[in-house]
């Protein structure tokens, strides 16, 4: 009873504070309940984590877990999973921002640990998903993954044709992209790379290595954004390449940048 109405002043704490919510529960802001199940997940008597710091620093690792679920859920053209993954990310997000604000975290503190904690749990995530699976059985046993989400986890379509092109191939540099745009975005301000988006459109390959040319999507406080981006990948052996440049043109701003 203690537990429920704590949370129940967490949440509308939450609720009737204007914050700067971060990116993953932004944009998942308007998502409701379809049904009565949905409603229980989302309900105050529903099962949460430890009203603890443990919980707090568990909590905003499900946000990234659902983040990352939902992107590779729409990836595959996964309606219902990404539904799914946008509940859990959204009652993440709430039960984690009122349990920091009453264990004394400053909004500051919140969003600066969901952004690193998020950058470097998807990269791991993306690598080893044994490793993202075994997290969405912790987050499933603490209450902040609907449903059996683990079909979302899915191959890449098969690539569009290119000059010197090859499904493997594509596979490799697309991944390094993502890699390098993870690392990348460690030092972006404002904006945040949203994992796993980048996509190749058009790859040329010959004599020494290819060229990448596709899109990737990031997200700037409320708004999202998918922009073009350019990669040089050199091949260092048969059939291996890493990223040498790596640049995007940023069609919201006008602006460009580069990192070697």
């Amino acid at each position: 009873m203690l537990l429920r109405l704590f949370v129940l002043v967490f949440l509308a704490t939450v609720l009737l504070t204007s914050i700067a919510a971060p990116a993953s529960y932004a944009q998942n802001e308007e998502v409701e309940p379809q049904n009565e199940d949905e409603d229980e997940f989302m309900s105050v008597d529903s099962l949460l984590p430890p009203v603890s710091a443990e919980g707090y620093h568990e909590s905003i690792k499900c946000i990234d877990v659902n983040f990352l679920g939902e992107s590779f859920a729409d990836k595959r053209q996964d309606a219902q999973s990404k539904h799914y993954f946008q509940l859990g990310s959204k009652k993440a997000w709430i039960f984690a921002r009122a349990l920091g604000r009453n264990l004394g975290f400053s909004d500051e503190d919140f969003q600066k640990e969901e952004k690193l904690t998020g950058n470097a749990e998807a990269q791991k995530m993306i690598k080893d998903p044994a490793y993202y699976r075994s997290n969405i059985g912790r987050c499933q046993r603490l209450g902040l993954i609907y449903g059996d989400p683990l079909a979302s986890l899915n191959e890449d379509p098969p690539p569009q044709a290119g000059k010197g092109n090859s499904n493997s191939n594509q596979k490799q540099i697309q991944a390094a992209i993502n890699d390098k745009f993870m690392q990348w975005a460690m030092s972006w301000m404002i904006d945040r790379y949203v994992p796993g988006s980048a996509k190749i459109e058009r790859l040329d390959c010959g004599a020494g290595g290819c060229e990448a040319y596709g899109s990737f999507t990031f997200t700037r406080g409320n708004a999202s954004a998918s922009i073009p981006f350019e990669a040089e990948a050199p091949e260092t052996a048969p059939n291996t390449f890493i990223i040498g440049r790596l640049c995007y043109s940023d069609t919201t701003t006008g602006t460009a940048d580069c990192v070697n």
